[in-house]
């Protein structure tokens, strides 16, 4: 809280660059990707979460953070076209995840905090509303890649960016 350095084991070390923003679960847990492919759970002390942590993906972590469901399931979307959803654990949800996006993705998941329906960014142009469960829920083209979080407002509606259209979208759930 001063501005001074926490001390060791901060800082904690990963082996490829951190892009992504941590996300912090309800008991203090900082989740984090990296692009030596993994999803790393850091305790508040900077002390990394036993196995089977950390988990490991098919692809670097670039761009998108992790988020955190309603239920405690983080979810993140690597640059091997899959959303991964995460047990708090360490392990990995069963099937039907992991979802495949269908092409790289560079934007972080976005959860409805009700219902804990998860909104990502799949074929580039497209958003898709996942259910908790990893069935598809819906999906619409938008006709741009989507580069932004989708956030989900207290009207229920999804809001999100894209590049090539340069537009701000407001979508109803179906």
């Amino acid at each position: 809280p001063n501005g001074t350095a926490r001390p060791a084991p901060w800082p904690f070390v990963t082996a490829g660059a951190v892009r992504s923003s941590p996300a912090i679960g309800d008991d203090g847990t900082i989740y984090v990707g990296s692009d030596d492919f993994n999803v790393y759970a850091i305790n508040p002390d900077g002390t990394a979460k036993p196995a089977p942590w950390p988990f490991v993906t098919g692809g670097e972590i670039s761009m998108g953070r992790p988020t955190i469901g309603p239920d405690g399931t983080i979810h993140v979307a690597a640059n091997d076209a899959i959303l991964y959803a995460i047990n708090p654990d360490g392990s990995a949800k069963p099937a039907p995840w992991p979802f495949n996006l269908g092409d790289n993705n560079d934007s972080a998941p976005g959860i409805d905090p009700n219902d804990g329906t998860v909104y990502s960014d799949i074929l580039g142009n497209s958003l898709v509303a996942i259910n908790p469960n990893g069935t598809e829920k819906w999906r619409t083209n938008v006709g741009s890649d989507i580069d932004s979080t989708p956030a989900v407002g207290p009207d229920g509606n999804i809001y999100f960016g894209t590049d090539a259209a340069q537009s701000i979208y407001a979508l109803e759930p179906v």
